[in-house]
């Protein structure tokens, strides 16, 4: 099923905030406030990663200002056919919190040295609403995608309820493109399907807020979006295929001081998952640069980012994924944590997920290594093994995290007049730890994370007996496919044992869219 968006369809867009008060009357003195300690990003500064492999794009209502002295070196904007190239105060702040390049602590950004874009995708905005049209979704977010190659890109924007072609359209792009899609989402707060589009997109990194540095953002946000999301099928909108987790990682969403787009200002009490999801956005792109430089292969893939990052997240107080011991096995059928995901962005941890230990297997190998990750593929009904090598002790940690694609697609026509979406193909995918006979054969099941829908599943757990392990991959089947798919499907799978790193070990030598067929209310998510 397909949805065409022409060039002059209008999509209606409000904009959302969670400020009190009127949206502009903020604070306008600086407090300084480093977000990059808090994410533990500062490291990598000190080992010279600092973005500058990486190129990373803003995408919203709107441009980020270059006349602000942390903003001048925006490479390029990008805006549509009709489209509006006018700076806004979002876009600046958003842009800044990725990439602004200060001088001082809390003067920049998480990647100030990466490549830094913006795109508009608006056609017009009055007050606290905005229109786009297929024209500008185009120019500002698919060609310059294909045009560009960028690793990275941020969208801080959604509707408040789920628009499926919105949520094609980001899969399919990050899907073309191979380009990691940051989406907020959402300042709706928790309660079922209070995470809209295109934050339900199956191939981006969700966002929610975490609460202000008064208790140390150890806390989600009131406002920030979370809750089950119910998926229904694409072939037919009266069939519910089951309830997942969007929400796939949370940042600092609250009293963050940001650059103004006026007189070089910066600006305080920001607050929303706006805010949030370009800290991950930023974070990223640290990852792509530090995997460009130290790793390569497939180490800057989105689904090996998304991997590292959610299995190296800390896990805030109360972090529930509906992990369950039935029958003497560790199962859920969540994944992640409803309003956290797999929980707070550690970009340090995320270092030592991506560098460290055994990367990117490129053959069959005998044993895995306490930390790593590999980029691999899976027929349908087939599995794929990675036994621990040597023994685990009782009590000790296990995480791993499974990542995939949705096959969502986009088509173009008439030089790009015609613009249109497919759901395409999501393919089931499980992730379990046996333990292991004495033969290396997985022996009995200890844990599963077999979420009905979706494109992530997650374990945290720990082993209740010592002994040897082995990791699971399964493809279970198709969830929906409406491409006639042969069901072999790409993932990244990270793991860890024991304890998150604290701090890197040095590598030697160095809101809003809409729906498209009616006017869906949209907003910017501060």
């Amino acid at each position: 099923m397909s949805t065409t968006l022409r060039c002059r369809s209008a999509i209606f867009v409000s904009l959302l905030t969670a400020c009190a008060g009127s949206v502009w009357a903020i604070e306008t003195t600086s407090r300084g406030l480093d977000i990059a300690d808090i994410i533990n990003a500062n490291p990598l500064y000190e080992m010279g990663l600092t973005g500058s492999t990486a190129s990373i794009i803003n995408v919203e209502a709107g441009l980020a200002s270059t006349s602000h002295a942390a903003l001048q070196h925006v490479s390029g904007s990008y805006f549509g056919s009709g489209g509006l190239s006018s700076t806004s105060s979002h876009a600046t702040a958003v842009a800044f919190a990725m990439a602004g390049r200060g001088s001082t602590v809390g003067t920049r950004g998480i990647a100030y040295n990466a490549a830094l874009y913006s795109g508009s995708i608006a056609n017009s905005i009055s007050g606290n609403s905005f229109t786009l049209t297929s024209a500008t979704l185009r120019d500002g977010l698919a060609s310059p995608l294909v045009q560009r190659n960028f690793d990275v890109v941020n969208m801080s924007w959604g509707n408040s309820s789920g628009s499926t072609w919105l949520n094609h359209a980001i899969d399919a792009s990050a899907r073309r493109t191979n380009t990691t899609m940051v989406v907020s989402s959402g300042n709706n707060g928790y309660r079922t399907n209070s995470v809209g589009s295109p934050a339900r997109a199956f191939n981006s990194i969700t966002v929610g807020a975490l609460a202000s540095e008064l208790n140390g953002y150890s806390s989600t946000a009131s406002f920030s979006s979370g809750g089950p999301v119910v998926l229904t099928n694409p072939n037919n909108s009266g069939q519910s295929l089951g309830v997942y987790a969007a929400v796939d990682i949370v940042a600092p969403g609250q009293d963050l001081t940001l650059a103004s787009s006026s007189n070089n200002a910066y600006s305080g009490n920001w607050r929303g998952t706006s805010f949030a999801a370009p800290v991950v956005a930023g974070g990223a792109s640290l990852l792509v640069d530090a995997g460009r430089q130290l790793v390569g292969g497939r180490s800057t893939d989105p689904r090996v980012i998304k991997a590292a990052m959610l299995n190296s997240a800390r896990k805030n107080s109360g972090w529930n994924n509906g992990q369950a011991l039935t029958g003497g096995v560790v199962r859920t059928t969540q994944a992640l944590d409803y309003a956290t995901g797999a929980g707070i962005l550690d970009v340090a941890n995320a270092y030592n997920q991506l560098t460290q230990g055994q990367t990117d297997l490129s053959a069959a190998t005998a044993a895995i290594e306490s930390v790593g990750w590999d980029f691999n593929s899976v027929n349908e009904f087939a599995t794929i093994d990675y036994r621990f090598g040597g023994l685990l002790d009782a009590g000790e940690t296990i995480t791993a995290t499974l990542t995939w694609f949705s096959e969502a697609n986009w088509s173009v026509y008439d030089n790009w007049n015609t613009f249109s979406t497919s759901a395409g193909t999501l393919q089931n995918l499980d992730l379990s730890v046996w333990s292991v006979d004495e033969l290396g054969n997985a022996d009995e099941l200890i844990a599963e994370s077999v979420s009905p829908v979706g494109s992530t599943e997650h374990l945290s757990f720990d082993i209740a007996e010592a002994g040897e392990y082995l990791l699971r991959v399964e493809n279970a089947g198709v969830v929906y496919d409406l491409i006639g798919s042969n069901g072999r499907t790409d993932f990244a799978l990270a793991w860890q044992t024991g304890e998150l790193f604290d701090q890197p070990v040095p590598t030697p030598g160095g809101m809003v869219l809409c729906s498209i067929a009616a006017l869906v209310a949209l907003r910017r998510r501060r």
